[in-house]
């Protein structure tokens, strides 16, 4: 999962390209999805089959290390966006997350 700041994101991709085996789901948590999959492209070639770009119905108006809230994603809806269908495989990788356990 990438939560970092969108302007992270894509020396987060080029630390990814060489640590995450191929078939290991990654996903963001960033509120915009523009840059994030230019990145990707930029630093894969094309956005990769395990990359599925997404996007929490969570938050909060807080910030900062004192905003922290490890069950923030929990039991909320979380978005994938793209035209790639999941298959089946990772969707059921998918659904058995914690943001997506209801």
């Amino acid at each position: 999962m990438i939560a970092t700041p969108t302007l992270s994101v894509k020396s987060i991709c080029e630390y990814l390209r060489a640590a995450v085996k191929q078939g290991v789901l990654v996903t963001d948590v960033a509120s915009v999805k523009g840059s994030v999959v230019r990145d990707a492209e930029t630093v894969f070639g094309s956005l990769p089959e395990n990359f599925i770009p997404g996007h929490p119905i969570a938050g909060s108006e807080k910030s900062g290390i004192d905003a922290v809230n490890a069950e923030l994603f929990i039991r909320l809806p979380f978005l994938r966006f793209g035209k790639r269908r999941v298959p089946s495989s990772r969707r059921c990788l998918w659904m058995s997350t914690t943001a997506c356990r209801r």
